[in-house]
């Protein structure tokens, strides 16, 4: 999905948004996103939370609201165009607004800061919010998730020959 230059993205409600910078804050973008996804904590530690640092490329932050924090999103500068990716809400904090309202305010500021066109992959559950703001689908993409490997699921099948 794409979001042009001259599409406005209508605001969120007004929002506490921080940078996940230092542990504390990375842990707890981690968590959301273990949360939204239904992930290992131990997975999104050692294959996300390493990224999220000051000079990895990848900037991610975190909308608080009354429960704390309630989601995270990702975002990639590269030139005037920006990848949003890791959008994550645990269901407990889906359908309250936070979703829009972080994901309009880090748009609004990316585009202060010079940003023209952002881009993102969605799944079925985030499209909706992302077409609200104003995101065009440009493919359908499918994704193919591969099941475990055979050795994995039986440890007296036979080796494949070659």
């Amino acid at each position: 999905m794409v979001l042009r230059p001259d599409v406005a993205v209508q605001a969120g409600r007004p929002t506490k948004i921080v940078r996940a910078l230092g542990p504390e804050l990375v842990r707890i973008a981690g968590d959301l996103i273990a949360a939204a996804f239904d992930e290992p904590r131990d997975v999104i530690a050692r294959c996300i939370e390493v990224g999220m640092t000051e000079t990895s490329g990848v900037e991610t932050y975190i909308a608080w609201g009354d429960e704390g924090p309630m989601c995270t999103v990702s975002v990639t500068p590269t030139g005037n165009t920006g990848g949003i990716s890791l959008m994550a809400t645990p269901p407990e904090h889906q359908r309250k607004g936070m979703g829009r309202a972080l994901l309009s305010q880090v748009i609004d500021d990316y585009r202060r800061r010079g940003i023209e066109r952002f881009h993102l992959g969605s799944t079925g559950a985030g499209r909706r919010l992302y077409e609200s703001l104003g995101f065009d689908l440009v493919a359908d993409l499918p994704v193919w998730i591969l099941p475990q490997p055979l050795s994995a699921r039986d440890e007296t099948a036979p080796a494949a020959s070659v």
